[in-house]
C-alpha cells in the first residue's frame, strides 16, 4: 500500500509502501517505485521508479528519476539530482544542491550549503561536514575527499584524496591531491598543491 496526504499525490499501480505528504510529494511514480518517503512540497516529485529514496524539505530530490538509496534532508537539497545518482546524503539547506551525474554516488554532505557547489562533475564517496564545507566541489573528480569544518576546501574545484579538518581548514586550496591539512586555518591560504 502507499499512503500520501496533500494535494495532487498520485502513486502508480506498480508502486508499493511509498508514503507522500505534502503538495506534489512523490506524484509522478510511473513504475514500480517501492519504499520512499517524500515530506515537503515537490518533494521527489519526479520520480519513476527509484527505490529506497527519502526526501524531506520543500524542493527536496525534486527532479531525481530513478536514482536509490539517497536521503535528503533540507529545503532544495540534492535538487538537480535527475537521473539514477545513488546511496548520497544530503542534510541542511541547499546541500549537495547542484549535482547532477549519475556517477555521483556514496557522498555525505551534512551543513548548509556543503556540497552545494557539485554540479556535473562525477564525485564519489567524499564527504563535507559544516557549513560550506567542500562547496566549491563543481570541476574534475574530487573522489574520496573529507572536509570537516566550517568552510573547510571551500574552494576546492578538483583534485581527489585531500583531508581538511578544522575551521576554514584549506580554505583556498581550488587544486590539488592528496592534501592533508588539520586544524584552525590549515592551509588557509595555500591555492594549489599535491
Amino acid at each position: 500500500d502507499n499512503y500520501g496526504l496533500g494535494e495532487n499525490i498520485t502513486f502508480h499501480a506498480d508502486a508499493e509502501e511509498n508514503i507522500a505528504i505534502g503538495a506534489h510529494a512523490l506524484n509522478d511514480t510511473s513504475g514500480a517505485s517501492l519504499r520512499n518517503i517524500a515530506i515537503g512540497q515537490n518533494a521527489m516529485t519526479t520520480l519513476d521508479i527509484g527505490e529506497d529514496n527519502i526526501a524531506i524539505g520543500s524542493q527536496s530530490l525534486v527532479l531525481l528519476k530513478t536514482g536509490l538509496k539517497n536521503i535528503s534532508i533540507g529545503s532544495y537539497a540534492l535538487t538537480a539530482a535527475d537521473g539514477s545518482e545513488t546511496e548520497n546524503t544530503a542534510v541542511g539547506y541547499y546541500s549537495m544542491n547542484g549535482m547532477n551525474n549519475d556517477g555521483s554516488v556514496k557522498n555525505v554532505a551534512i551543513g548548509s550549503q556543503s556540497m552545494a557547489g557539485i554540479t556535473t562533475a562525477s564525485v564519489a564517496s567524499c564527504v563535507g561536514i559544516g557549513y560550506e564545507a567542500l562547496k566549491g566541489a563543481a570541476g574534475t573528480s574530487e573522489n574520496g575527499t573529507v572536509a570537516i569544518g566550517a568552510s573547510a576546501l571551500k574552494a576546492l574545484t578538483s583534485g581527489a584524496g585531500n583531508t581538511a579538518v578544522g575551521y576554514q581548514s584549506g580554505l583556498l586550496l581550488d587544486e590539488g591531491h592528496s592534501n592533508t591539512s588539520l586544524g584552525y586555518w590549515a592551509l588557509k591560504t595555500e591555492k594549489e598543491g599535491s
